[in-house]
C-alpha cells in the first residue's frame, strides 16, 4: 500500500515509525499521523525525518492521549501545531491551553439540551427519520464546546434524548396527557391510573425506538 511504501522508503523513516508504534501501540493511527500530518509539515518546512521538530516519542504521546480520550482528534491537530514550535510535552500543552476533552456526563447532557433547544428544526427532521442531521447536531455541540466535547458521547445522548421526546409525543397522542419525567434511561414516572393496554403500547413503542423496554413504571400520585 501507499502508506507502507512511504513508511519503509528509507531507514530513518522506518525507525521513526517503529518508535511511534511501540510507544502508542496502534500501527494504523501511527501510520495516518506520520504519513499525513507529520510528512505534510516536514514538506512545508523542507526538512527530512531526521530533523523533525516533533520527536517520535512526542508523536506517540499525542496519539496515546487521543486513544485514552484525554483529547479529541480535532484538538489533537491543534496540539500538533503547537508542538512544532514548542519544547513542552504533550501533557503540558494540554494543561496549559485547557484542551482536555469534556467527558463528564452532566456537562455533556447540558450541552445536548442546549443544542436541541437551539436547533429545533433539525431535531424535528431527525424525528421524521432523517438520520443524517445527527451529524449536524453533533457538529453544533462541538462548535459550542470548542472541539472539547466527546463526539461519541454527544451523538449517543442526542439520539437517546430525541427519541425519548418522540415517545413522549406518541404517548400524548395515544393518551392525551404528558406521561412522565425521565429519571434515567431505564426508569420512568408514569401517569397515575394509566390503562394497562396503553402502558403496554407505550412500552412497545419505546422498545422499537430505543431498543429496550423500560425497567418499570413508577406510578405518581
Amino acid at each position: 500500500t501507499y502508506d507502507a511504501g512511504v513508511l519503509t522508503s528509507y531507514r530513518e523513516m522506518a525507525d521513526y515509525f517503529e518508535i511511534v508504534v511501540k510507544a502508542c501501540g496502534d500501527p494504523k493511527i501511527a501510520a495516518n499521523w506520520v504519513t499525513g500530518n507529520l510528512l505534510g509539515t516536514l514538506n512545508k518546512l523542507e526538512l527530512d525525518i531526521a530533523a523533525s521538530p516533533i520527536s517520535a516519542e512526542d508523536l506517540a504521546s499525542l496519539i496515546s492521549r487521543i486513544k485514552d480520550n484525554t483529547i479529541s482528534s480535532k484538538i489533537a491537530k491543534t496540539i500538533f501545531e503547537s508542538m512544532i514550535d514548542s519544547d513542552q510535552s504533550v501533557d503540558a500543552i494540554i494543561d496549559q491551553q485547557g484542551l482536555k476533552q469534556v467527558t463528564d456526563a452532566g456537562e455533556i447532557e447540558r450541552l445536548v439540551i442546549q443544542v436541541m433547544e437551539e436547533n429545533q428544526s433539525q431535531v424535528d427532521q431527525f424525528k421524521t427519520g432523517k438520520e443524517q442531521v445527527l451529524g449536524y447536531l453533533v457538529g453544533q455541540a462541538m462548535k459550542i464546546s470548542r472541539g472539547k466535547a466527546n463526539p461519541e458521547q454527544v451523538g449517543q445522548l442526542l439520539r437517546q434524548k430525541i427519541k425519548q421526546a418522540l415517545i413522549a409525543a406518541l404517548y400524548v397522542i395515544v393518551l392525551g396527557a404528558t406521561p412522565w419525567r425521565c429519571i434515567s434511561s431505564s426508569s420512568w414516572v408514569a401517569r397515575s391510573g394509566c390503562r394497562p393496554f396503553a402502558q403496554a403500547l407505550i412500552a412497545a413503542l419505546y422498545a422499537i425506538t430505543l431498543g429496550s423496554i423500560p425497567s418499570r413504571f413508577i406510578s405518581s400520585s
